[in-house]
């Protein structure tokens, strides 16, 4: 069982768990979720407007544009229920008692852990000299 479920089970991670429990929605940030997000209903509207292939370079830079800003909103959008769910068995653990389950939500929080450094790593090294 990982250091946090250790200290969960004795109490110590009180802090931790309040502050996990406002979680949900948080992957602002560094990942700007929210300017993603406005940014892709934006896109989506210019590729949908009439004539939008009347240039179609500026098309085909809309339609990469959505197929990246897709990518990063939808992986935040899973990790962040990732994070719900995982918070949602760390309770029913601790109110049964359960560290098996407790390992198991464990388990689930490293490998979020692991996509959420993934993705700062990829946002680190994402600009234009970067490539």
């Amino acid at each position: 069982m990982g250091g946090w479920a250790r200290g969960w089970q004795s109490g110590s991670c009180g802090s931790w768990r309040r502050g996990w429990r406002g979680g949900r929605g948080r992957f602002g940030g560094i990942f700007d979720y929210a300017g993603r997000k406005a940014r892709l209903g934006e896109v989506e509207a210019a590729l949908g407007a009439p004539g939008v292939w009347s240039d179609p370079e500026r098309a085909q830079a809309l339609g990469r544009e959505r197929s990246a800003l897709e990518a990063v909103v939808l992986r935040l959008e899973r990790l962040n229920a990732g994070l719900g769910d995982a918070r949602d068995i760390v309770d029913l653990a601790a109110a049964e008692g359960d560290a098996a389950l407790l390992a198991a939500a464990s388990a689930d929080l490293q490998s979020l852990e692991r996509e959420v450094s993934e993705l700062e790593f990829q946002r680190m090294f994402s600009g234009a000299m970067d490539r």
